[in-house]
C-alpha cells in the first residue's frame, strides 16, 4: 500500500508536480503515460521511496515490495522470464 496526500516536487523554480493524492492498494499494477520530461519517473521514484517530494507525505506499507522498470529496462535480467 502506498498514499500520497498533497505532493509536490519541484527542482528549483521548476514544478513537476503539484497537489497529488493517491492510493495504490495490495496488488495494484500502475501505469504512467504521458510526454517526456512531465514527471512519470520522477512521481514513481517519490512514490518508491528513491526521492522525497519537495512537500506533502508518502505512507508506504511495512514490508513493502515495489517493482518498477524504466522505459529502457535497464535493471531486467535478459536470461530470466516471468513466466
Amino acid at each position: 500500500m502506498i498514499e500520497a496526500r498533497g505532493i509536490d516536487k519541484r527542482f528549483g523554480e521548476r514544478v513537476v508536480f503539484s497537489g497529488v493524492d493517491l492510493f495504490i492498494g495490495p496488488r495494484t499494477r500502475l501505469g504512467l503515460l504521458g510526454p517526456n520530461g512531465c514527471g512519470k519517473s520522477t512521481l514513481l521514484r517519490v512514490l518508491t521511496g528513491e526521492d522525497t517530494p519537495s512537500s506533502g507525505t508518502v505512507l508506504r506499507a511495512d514490508g513493502l515490495r515495489v517493482a518498477y522498470f524504466d522505459q529502457n529496462r535497464e535493471s531486467l535480467d535478459p536470461t530470466r522470464s516471468v513466466a
